[in-house]
């Protein structure tokens, strides 16, 4: 009882919410600017002596076609300007990319110069590599170890090759590394002809050679050889 005669009854402190604007009223404005606008438009054009809106509004849609005619004029000839810039940079563009691979290409022509790039080796016209001949008639035998004696020699006969065009290296394989596919089209075959010789070299009597992959792999050889006029 003493509290309820303290405190009485307790007042909501929250305010009331502003009342939501009426829906008809958005409608009410639009349509009092739109008189507005109109009654400005027919005060503008009767004081430049105009004798209706309608006039009004035809001196102002020629007033602006008027003003687009130059200015369309005028971006037709930026247009072609634009056109003509775009053409000559393009044709620039072109000659600077032909005068940087032509810079590219002597460089790597004075590389190869420098630094002990492929050299000619070709033996003479009408003459046969003498090793050449050793390999074939191995290969022809009837004999297994013949045929991995011509892959042998085949491969020595690769690495002398590779050292008179000037590659270097501890082995085919690091000198094979050191060459540019682009010098030496036979690259690959050069590559999967010594990976046998490897074999052969590595696992000895326990590597299985038929007639027909040890053909296939002088086959590779003659293909290098054939490339560098070396046979």
């Amino acid at each position: 009882m003493a509290d309820a005669k303290k405190g009485g009854p307790k007042k909501d402190s929250k305010k009331p919410a502003p009342p939501a604007p009426s829906p008809h009223r958005v409608p009410i404005l639009i349509i009092i600017w739109v008189v507005i606008i109109c009654f400005f438009v027919s005060y503008i054009s009767s004081r430049l002596g105009f004798a209706s809106v309608y006039d009004f509004g035809n001196a102002i849609l020629l007033f602006v076609a008027n003003i687009i005619e130059p200015l369309s004029f005028i971006s037709v000839f930026i247009s072609l300007i634009l056109l003509m810039a775009i053409i000559y940079t393009s044709f620039l563009m072109g000659e600077l990319k032909k005068e940087i691979k032509a810079k590219l290409e002597s460089g790597r022509e004075s590389s190869k110069e420098t630094s002990g790039g492929p050299a000619d080796v070709a033996i003479p016209a009408g003459h046969e590599n003498e090793k050449w001949v050793k390999i074939k008639n191995h290969i022809e035998s009837g004999n297994p170890n013949d045929w991995r004696l011509a892959i042998i020699e085949a491969d020595i006969l690769l690495e002398e090759m590779l050292e008179k065009m000037g590659y270097h290296g501890n082995g085919i394989g690091e000198m094979l590394k050191t060459v540019e596919k682009s010098d030496f089209h036979t690259l690959d075959d050069a590559w999967e002809a010594h990976k046998v010789r490897n074999n052969i070299a590595h696992q000895g009597s326990d590597f299985s050679l038929s007639s027909a992959e040890a053909k296939r792999a002088i086959d590779m050889y003659q293909r290098v050889f054939e490339e560098f006029f070396y046979i």
